[in-house]
């Protein structure tokens, strides 16, 4: 969002703002009649990650708008989650949101004073999500086992030949990252329908386990948790101020990763 990159579908060519729109005007058509034919009347929430800029913010807006929406406010994905959070949760204190997302990962600190939120700081990181995740287990472990494995050129990843390839190794790989979530073990495995330069049809069959996967996502937690630091720092908090780390996100499904983060901080967590 916010960049003049654009996607192609189909042989058609998207800008961000497009595929966004796409995706609101098909959220859209799933409200009840009420809300659909009286969009004039009735405002919509849009949430967008706290690391988002003023162009990307811009970006949004203009999406919900090509979308067909009305009224339309932005509100930061750590301040959404939060109010969220506090409306199960009736007790007083402070707590650190640790939203780690699909591409960004989002901190924030709030204070709750007898049903009131404060919003203390907030603080974040791109490219730190899930996506990233699965960038590493292809770059580390995928490719260099198809290297190994069958005949490919050294290029091979920005040749269309292999395009395909690339994208379903990609799939896979997520899907074995979400499957390191309950288990220790996993493979990235699966049928490709490409075949290398020798004419052998590929066939993905890469082990990957709980120790690997941590390891080579270290740098990104690291990241991670020192910017959870940082706005536990911006916030004029300490550490034993802060009653629990609330973590949201998919990512965090990965219970290494949610120890490591209550280890680091030296504060309890809950999800």
């Amino acid at each position: 969002m916010g960049t003049s990159t654009k996607f192609k579908f189909g042989g058609e060519e998207l800008t961000p703002e497009e595929c966004s729109a796409e995706i609101l005007r098909e959220l859209f058509k799933n409200l009840p009649d009420e809300i659909r034919e009286n969009k004039d009347e009735v405002g919509t929430v849009i949430t967008v990650p706290a690391a988002f800029n003023q162009m990307q913010n811009a970006a949004t807006l203009d999406a919900a708008k090509m979308a067909g929406f009305g009224k339309v406010a932005l509100m930061q994905e750590p301040v959404a989650a939060i109010m969220r959070v506090m409306k199960d949760n009736q007790a007083d204190g402070k707590f650190l949101v640790f939203d780690l997302g699909g591409g960004t990962l989002d901190v924030a600190i709030a204070e709750r004073i007898s049903g009131k939120v404060n919003f203390l700081a907030n603080g974040g990181l791109t490219m730190c999500g899930g996506r990233d995740f699965d960038r590493i287990l292809l770059n580390e472990f995928v490719v260099p086992w198809l290297e190994e494995n069958y005949s490919l050129p050294e290029d091979w990843q920005m040749l269309d030949e292999y395009k395909l390839l690339k994208s379903i190794a990609t799939h896979l790989s997520e899907e074995a990252k979400i499957e390191l979530s309950s288990d220790e073990r996993a493979k990235i495995e699966g049928e490709t329908g490409v075949e290398d330069e020798d004419g052998e049809e590929i066939y993905l069959d890469v082990p990957i386990d709980r120790e690997n996967f941590s390891a080579a996502i270290d740098d990104l937690i690291t990241k991670a948790i020192e910017t959870a630091r940082a706005t536990i720092e911006k916030s004029g908090l300490a550490a034993e101020d802060i009653e629990k780390i609330i973590f949201i996100g998919g990512p965090v499904n990965y219970k290494p990763i949610r120890d490591r983060v209550v280890d680091e901080l030296g504060i309890a967590g809950s999800m």
